[in-house]
């Protein structure tokens, strides 16, 4: 494709209504220092270095879209405004929910709890403006220590803790550890905020309020607890005693990811089993390269399929 003019480049960005001044100048304090109009600035430089023109277009997500497709544009607004659009790439995560699931992404990915393996589904959560306090959102508990913490109701867990500096730079944060499984979590507290004792004292109180919303929501159905395969270190027999023992308590529904394709793909295994395909994991000690557009597409289809099967279910639950 010839390349456009740069005539033709305005008039197709500025006739998008993609572009917001206010919103540009706000998030490019060097734009708002320079002599340049801010719409002037953008069509010039901006566009071609992926700045972001509004709350309506976001050029590092659309990027992420591009790369399921193994695109790679130099300049996203112009791609998506071209080909992008028409193509069902989304311009932002909240087009890619409510479009995919009808539910805005912020409200949507609340609905999921990472329940192990490592960070990677908590940093998507973050990245996305959510940071729900879950009990085993940056732990990693292995299946058979889910089945019994779930079993009996989390009893018991954490009270013989303790916590520990871990080895980060410059400020060392405290991690509380049970002493029965091993399973290390964040405390947010850092070295220096309080004493050992009060920082014990604090983890152990936030360890039982948690395990009692852990309890709640369980009974009452109201998450879907995310595991994924990194190393290919899981397997269906292990997950299908976790979600035995998830719907011994309520009806819930456990997510099993695993790489490949389709992307989005999702189906049920069993009753409380969802299993997804996503187009990568990140390694151990890699979290932070996760595919955003990946688990959007994971969390939309696995939304859907509960929320039919729990309509099927209620369907089949009415006296005829």
């Amino acid at each position: 494709m010839r390349a456009m003019t740069p005539a033709k480049r305005q008039a197709l960005i500025e006739a998008s209504g993609l572009f917001d001044p206010a919103y540009y100048l706000l998030n490019n304090g060097d734009v708002a220092a320079s002599p340049y109009e801010p719409f002037f600035h953008y069509v010039s430089w901006g566009a071609d270095e992926n700045r972001r023109p509004s709350e309506r277009f976001d050029p590092k997500f659309y990027a992420a879209e591009c790369e399921l497709q193994g695109v790679s544009p130099e300049n996203c607004i112009v791609h998506y405004l071209q080909r992008g659009r028409a193509s069902g790439l989304f311009a932002t995560p909240l087009d890619c929910t409510l479009q995919l699931a009808g539910v805005p992404v912020l409200d949507l990915v609340q609905q999921f709890e990472s329940w192990g393996r490592d960070c990677e589904f908590g940093l998507f959560q973050r990245h996305l403006g959510a940071e729900p306090n879950d009990l085993f959102r940056f732990a990693d508990p292995t299946p058979d220590m889910l089945v019994k913490l779930i079993r009996t109701d989390f009893a018991g867990f954490g009270e013989q803790a303790y916590v520990d500096l871990d080895e980060q730079q410059p400020r060392r944060e405290w991690f509380i550890v049970d002493r029965e499984t091993r399973i290390s979590r964040h405390t947010r507290i850092f070295q220096g905020d309080m004493p050992q004792d009060k920082v014990q004292k604090t983890a152990l109180l936030w360890t039982q309020l948690l395990r009692a919303k852990a309890v709640r929501e369980i009974a009452a159905g109201q998450k879907v607890y995310v595991v994924k395969t990194s190393q290919g270190d899981l397997g269906r027999d292990a997950l299908a005693e976790v979600a035995r023992a998830l719907r011994s308590k309520g009806p819930g529904w456990v997510l099993w990811v695993e790489p490949g394709e389709p992307v989005g793909h999702c189906e049920i295994l069993m009753d409380g089993l969802l299993h997804a395909r996503i187009d990568r994991l990140c390694p151990r000690a890699d979290e932070y390269r996760f595919s955003t557009s990946g688990w959007l597409r994971v969390i939309c289809a696995a939304w859907n399929t509960v929320q039919r099967e729990n309509a099927s279910v209620a369907r089949g639950s009415v006296p005829q």
